[in-house]
């Protein structure tokens, strides 16, 4: 102990301090909301793609998605294949609608369905919005509308309501999901046919 104050004493009078500590790195995990701008993917692949905040159903993998949000696992496993509760980061929007809840779903580490929950005071904002982004919904119904493109649906539900909900759909990868399944449940009635 006598060292240690003598060998302070000995560098305070020489004029000197000690070495500052570097702070430790901070640690990884989501951006923001301000650092998730709502603009388009810029590769020439996605034209015509739906996004939401750059996420792109059938192209934004799993790895890259969950640098950005925190994800709980609510069915299926921690490598990109099942469905996930997204955390939402503090004051995140989507067109200036305060989102309330996401969630997504993953098929071998690719995006295959983004749903997002608003709250909307004005339930026109949303659909006018989407409307200027995409064009035209191509159906409307009671309390929906309906967006297609040759890749993707985009459905925002709940209109007429304090609470809407879009939900983005990779075609391709709902058609192999559902191929799978089918095949999967094939196999299960052969086995229970052998096990007989």
């Amino acid at each position: 102990m006598r060292v240690l104050i003598a060998s302070l004493l000995l560098v305070a009078a020489a004029g000197c301090s000690p070495a500052p500590v570097a702070a430790p790195p901070p640690l990884p995990g989501p951006k923001p909301a301000a650092e998730l701008p709502d603009v388009a993917p810029a590769a020439p692949e996605l034209a015509g793609r739906f996004y939401l905040k750059g996420d792109t159903p059938g192209v934004t993998t799993f790895a890259d998605f969950s640098k950005r949000y925190t994800l709980a696992t609510l069915d299926g496993d921690d490598m990109g294949h099942g469905v996930y509760a997204v955390t939402v980061p503090d004051g995140f929007t989507v067109a200036t609608l305060p989102v309330t809840s996401m969630e997504c779903s993953f098929r071998k580490g690719v995006l295959m369905h983004l749903t997002v929950k608003v709250r909307a005071d004005d339930d026109r904002l949303f659909k006018d919005t989407l409307n200027d982004k995409y064009g035209p919904a191509e159906g409307v119904g009671s309390g929906y509308a309906r967006w297609e493109s040759s890749l993707e649906d985009m459905r925002l539900e709940g209109l007429g309501s304090s609470t809407q909900t879009l939900t983005i759909t990779d075609k391709t990868l709902v058609a192999a999901d559902k191929t799978a399944g089918e095949q999967n449940a094939i196999n299960r009635r052969g086995t229970a046919k052998q096990d007989l």
